[in-house]
């Protein structure tokens, strides 16, 4: 009987250390194999404002991709398009309590979190694209970033996708003067407001699907933004008349959750980083050329008129006490902004 359990115990601990042997490597082992598991795989779900299918989205979407690949399959991402996930605010509070992994997201919206962040929100801040990517690599911007770690946040990389510029129901604005009265529709924030009167014209607070009309029926005579919201609203049928200025910034950034990354393998966390930071510039280069591209569309068939200001200097001027108020109201940024106009 001793025997037979003797036995019985010997085949039971081989059984064991079969199994064993044939566990698959841990997700935190240096280096991802063709064999990793879907059971080591982790769910990221990633928030797009843009609806599925235009260039911008296009290369959004390949940069995750490649970040599935690169990963094995380690990441499954999932993409929402259209804000399904909600709007920015509420996407922001998902990633901090573990629902949502990452997002595209318009920087404006980080300084609810850093007040580094309303530099962004300033007129006339980058000169090109390229003033942008040289201020990321200073150090202020580097501190910018770093500011949003204690909300649980990662910011790398954010750039320019277009400007928002002035679309008008009379005329071009071709000099300061021309500024003088206008009914300007501006979003309900301090810096727009104190923006638009700088300049001499007269700030009016309007929705965004209110605009189309407003300008029709003279409510207002100019707003501001990029083309794809000129085509979007269709705004030109009414407004026939452009004038290419980089008055504001539309900014964008891909935020991924701390929390969600910082629980990754060291390996993984590598091969997010570095794809981000290889395929996030072109993602957002790809959004400048699509807007640029829609803007000559709409210089040539739809608008009326454009004039293009050659000489910003007086404008830029004339919203200099927008940058005094941003440093008295946020003392935090004036270090940033030195930084930024160090560049031009």
């Amino acid at each position: 009987m001793k025997k037979l359990i003797a036995l019985l115990l010997t085949f039971v601990m081989l059984i064991a250390l079969c199994a064993c042997g044939s566990t698959a490597a841990p997700a935190n082992d240096p280096g991802l194999t063709e064999n990793t598991t879907s059971a080591e795989s982790v769910v990221w779900k990633i928030s797009c404002v843009d609806a599925e299918g235009s260039d911008y989205m296009k290369a959004f979407t390949a940069m995750w991709e490649r970040i599935e690949k690169e990963t094995n399959g380690y990441i499954d991402v999932e993409l929402y398009y259209s804000s399904s996930l909600g709007e920015e605010a509420e996407v922001l509070e998902g990633m901090q309590i573990g629902t949502i992994q990452g997002a595209q997201m318009a920087t404006s919206v980080m300084a609810n979190y850093s007040e580094y962040f309303y530099v962004n929100d300033l007129p006339f801040l980058f000169e090109s694209p390229e003033h942008c990517e040289a201020f990321l690599k200073t150090d202020a911007a580097k501190t910018m970033s770093q500011s949003l770690e204690e909300y649980g946040f990662y910011v790398w990389y954010w750039g320019i996708l277009g400007y928002k510029q002035p679309n008008l129901n009379k005329s071009c604005i071709k000099t300061l003067d021309d500024c003088k009265g206008l009914k300007w529709r501006v979003m309900d924030t301090a810096v727009q407001v104190k923006t638009v009167e700088a300049l001499g014209a007269n700030p009016v607070v309007i929705a965004y699907n209110e605009v189309y009309s407003a300008l029709g029926n003279n409510t207002i005579d100019a707003w501001m933004n990029d083309a794809v919201a000129f085509k979007n609203l269709s705004t030109p049928e009414v407004a026939p008349y452009f004038t290419q200025i980089p008055l504001f910034t539309s900014m964008q950034t891909c935020v991924i959750s701390k929390a969600a990354f910082d629980k990754l393998p060291a390996e993984i966390q590598e091969i997010v980083y570095n794809v981000i930071m290889e395929d996030e510039p072109e993602v957002v280069r790809t959004s400048w050329k699509q807007n640029s591209a829609i803007e000559e569309d709409l210089k040539a068939n739809a608008f009326k008129e454009y004039y293009i200001v050659e000489d910003v200097a007086p404008f830029f001027e004339a919203v200099q006490p927008v940058y005094t108020w941003m440093e008295s109201e946020h003392p935090a940024t004036a270090e940033i902004i030195a930084a930024i106009n160090e560049l031009r």
